[in-house]
């Protein structure tokens, strides 16, 4: 509990929300690609890549909107695209690696 009460304090729930906004984008292309395309190297990386674009499209769009556009919130809305991407190539290289050896 302390360190998400550290974490807000820090960003700011806001910027937490704009992380969370991105990781979600990127994780529904994937399984859209994974689901259409199948398990394989090629539509995984699209769908990052298509998720990354399409979350950086969505941050600047949202940003074009406000009255005070804040760079910062694109920045934490890349973040999240970003840890999603890690996250989904750790499970993949992970996944590639059990099926190899198993």
């Amino acid at each position: 509990m302390k360190a998400s009460n550290d974490l807000v304090e820090k960003y700011g729930w806001d910027k937490i929300i704009h992380g969370l906004v991105g990781l979600l984008i990127v994780a529904i292309c994937v399984l859209v690609a994974v689901f259409l395309f199948g398990n394989k190297f090629v539509p995984v990386l699209a769908g990052a890549a298509i998720g990354t674009g399409c979350a950086y499209i969505v941050a600047k769009w949202k940003e074009a909107q406000d009255d005070i556009p804040d760079e910062k919130d694109v920045k934490a809305t890349l973040r999240g695209a970003y840890l999603a991407d890690l996250i989904i190539g750790v499970v993949y290289v992970f996944s590639w690696i059990i099926n190899t050896v198993f």
